[in-house]
């Protein structure tokens, strides 16, 4: 069966760090760090490499978490910062929901699901295993509810789960919180343009020139909740980045994306329901598909 349609804000600093996309990642954390980018390192039993093998951006991580006692978790990302998740909150919502969705693997069939990817608030956690799969990094999807916007929290994590040590890879991190869930009407739109230039010859030729591709979604809506068309017109109004999902059953339809409509997408009352909304979202890819923000 098929999985949702949802649009959650997405969350991390805007700066290529979260996914360990960034110049400085040339540079092995091993020697004493306390830091990976953007990451904090949870306890000095683990260590950490650049690696080239990834999903979709130009480095990953090879995560090793010793045996030897201290934090089980290898490395956290703390979004509770004034310039992330206590900036993107929606104001009119106390408890908020969060999805966090990497690719990782084990290499080793014996330690899949040594390590786990887990949301973290003040009181508790949700997870998931890290698989074993033999080539390619496999999607894992963390899901939490009623996530408090207290101190520091919400965290993302890389924890062990079994005394042993483990080493696993990891790629290609997004984290988005109040998702919604979409019921396109028909009229939806997938305008997705390629970018190029053509030039003619004296000789009759024409020449193509391509250079990229941008992704680009028409999404019209009807019957919509009043906090569902609140918080549509908070994200439009501040211009956050948002994850786009056509199927949450499949990791691979994540976009990235901004609402660009030039005028408020949900204004409009529907008669005779007093208390639903209509409008229409006008999507645009933030680069050419890679998940690096």
């Amino acid at each position: 069966m098929p999985g949702l349609w949802t649009l959650g804000c997405v969350l991390g600093r805007y700066d290529l760090a979260q996914s360990f996309d960034v110049a400085s990642a040339a540079i092995s954390a091993n020697s004493g760090q306390s830091a990976v980018n953007s990451w904090m390192k949870g306890t000095s039993q683990s260590s950490v490499n650049y690696i080239t093998s990834t999903h979709s951006s130009a480095q990953g991580l090879t995560v090793w978490i010793d045996s030897d006692g201290g934090s089980p978790n290898a490395l956290i990302y703390k979004y509770g910062a004034a310039n992330d998740a206590h900036e993107r909150w929606f104001p009119d919502i106390a408890t908020h929901n969060m999805r966090v969705t990497a690719w990782g693997r084990f290499s080793s069939m014996q330690r899949s699901g040594w390590s786990r990817l887990a949301i973290l608030d003040s009181a508790g956690s949700s997870g998931m295993p890290i698989p074993f799969t033999s080539l390619a990094l496999a999607p894992i999807t963390v899901e939490r509810t009623n996530v408090t916007s207290n101190g520091d929290y919400p965290h993302v994590a890389i924890s062990r789960v079994v005394s042993s040590g483990a080493a696993s890879t990891i790629d290609d991190f997004i984290a988005q919180t109040d998702w919604i869930q979409l019921f396109p009407e028909i009229g939806f739109a997938d305008e997705s343009p390629f970018l190029f230039e053509s030039a003619g010859a004296l000789g009759g030729r024409r020449d193509f020139f391509r250079w990229g591709r941008t992704f680009a979604w028409q999404v019209p809506l009807k019957y919509l909740s009043d906090s569902d068309a609140s918080l549509l017109t908070w994200w439009w109004r501040n211009q956050f980045a948002l994850a786009f999902t056509l199927d949450t059953s499949d990791a691979a339809t994540v976009q990235l994306c901004r609402i660009v409509n030039d005028d408020n997408p949900v204004r409009r009352r529907m008669r005779p329901y007093g208390n639903r909304w209509e409008g229409g979202l006008m999507l645009e890819s933030l680069h050419d598909g890679r998940l690096a923000l």
